[in-house]
């Protein structure tokens, strides 16, 4: 649980339907960072069937940052990269850990990786604005929410800034560890249909499309919006041992390793409890099955509202006429892929409860495929 002050002074959300509500969002310190991250070229990655690893690679600073500084900071993940508020005592720790992600992301995936870090207090005396909330998962977990023009910024600065970039170190590779990381279930179908993965952005100066879209949802599932959560343990298919050590094993800068030889023995443990069934033998890893599905991420905020849903028929058409007439009267852009399945990457720091969340894409370009549909929206307006 992230115990930073500012952070837990937002009142936590119990659904983002409460985005508007006084104290839900609170402003980011000005002397904080924000640690983001952006794989090149992922569009063409997707378009070579890669799309699992740019998930991976673009989750993995959120683990990389954690192990590292021993402490728990508020993330988001977005489909080929993420971002992290950065507190001032850890900047060169996350700096020396990006710098070894970036090189094991070129060495073993193939895939380069932007980083970089922002000054959150420099952009602030630019007018621009950052602030961060909770939404809570179960418990006392609870997953970071954003706001503010900085967001888009970030975005800009990282493509158009080269000289911010971090660069890549092979020793600082071989220090990184990515043990949390792993991405071993299977991509699971489409429970009623499609799924959806949707950004949507509201214009300026109209914030009420977001919490309207939110009702549409709750009307079209009688106020049951996790049922449209496409994480399901029923159709959740794990990995084999030989299958999760050959995805894995490129985690990991060198294979001689105390970090490589710990993610055997977790794979050791972890496959015949989730593959073979023996999980039903034990409460805590029952527990951990029951709860994969509220432990995801399926839906959250960073300025744009991201979800990934699964949708009947039906249900996908009510949502594309809504944006469709919600773009029409300019009050929000939006960007749609549809696919008939999805896929998740793993935070797990241990199978307890309250310590994994699984990050949620769409297959065949999710978040990335959608983005692209948003920007073209934005250049035609």
């Amino acid at each position: 649980m992230i115990e930073e002050p500012f952070y837990q002074a937002a009142v936590a959300m119990e659904s983002l339907d409460e985005i508007d509500l006084e104290g839900r969002f609170v402003a980011v310190p000005d002397d904080w960072f924000v640690a983001v991250t952006d794989v090149v070229g992922s569009t063409k990655a997707i378009a070579a069937g890669r799309y699992k690893d740019v998930n991976l690679i673009g989750a993995a600073m959120i683990p990389a940052i954690m192990e590292r500084v021993n402490e728990e900071l508020p993330y988001l993940f977005n489909g080929d990269g993420a971002m992290v508020l950065v507190s001032p005592e850890h900047k060169s720790a996350v700096e020396e850990s990006l710098a070894g992600l970036v090189h094991l992301s070129e060495a073993n995936f193939n895939l380069d990786l932007r980083a970089a870090l922002f000054n959150v207090g420099e952009l602030r005396a630019q007018a621009l604005s950052l602030s961060v909330g909770r939404l809570r998962l179960i418990g006392e977990r609870a997953l970071a929410q954003f706001r503010g023009t900085m967001i888009a910024e970030f975005d800009r600065r990282i493509r158009a800034e080269p000289g911010r970039h971090i660069a890549p170190s092979k020793k600082l590779a071989e220090q990184l560890s990515l043990n949390s990381l792993s991405c071993r279930w299977h991509e699971q179908p489409a429970r009623n249909g499609a799924i959806l993965s949707i950004l949507i952005l509201p214009r300026e100066g109209h914030g009420d499309p977001l919490i309207r879209f939110l009702a549409l949802l709750r009307e079209l599932t009688n106020g049951e919006l996790a049922s449209l959560n496409p994480i399901s343990t029923t159709l959740a298919n794990y990995q084999s041992v030989f299958q999760a050590i050959r995805s894995e094993a490129r985690l990991h800068a060198r294979i001689l390793s105390g970090s490589f030889a710990r993610r055997l023995l977790s794979i050791a443990i972890s496959v015949p409890l989730f593959k073979w069934g023996l999980s039903k033998r034990y409460d805590w890893a029952e527990l951990y099955l029951r709860n994969l599905s509220m432990h995801s991420d399926f839906h959250k905020l960073d300025e744009a509202l991201r979800l990934v849903i699964d949708c009947t028929p039906e249900q996908a058409e009510k949502v594309m006429s809504f944006l469709e007439s919600e773009y029409s009267a300019r009050t929000l852009n939006f960007g749609l892929h549809r696919s008939a399945a999805c896929q998740m990457t793993c935070y797990v720091e241990s199978l307890s409860d309250a310590a994994h969340v699984h990050f949620v894409d769409g297959c065949d370009g999710g978040y990335v495929a959608a983005a692209t549909a948003l920007k073209t929206q934005l250049q035609v307006d």
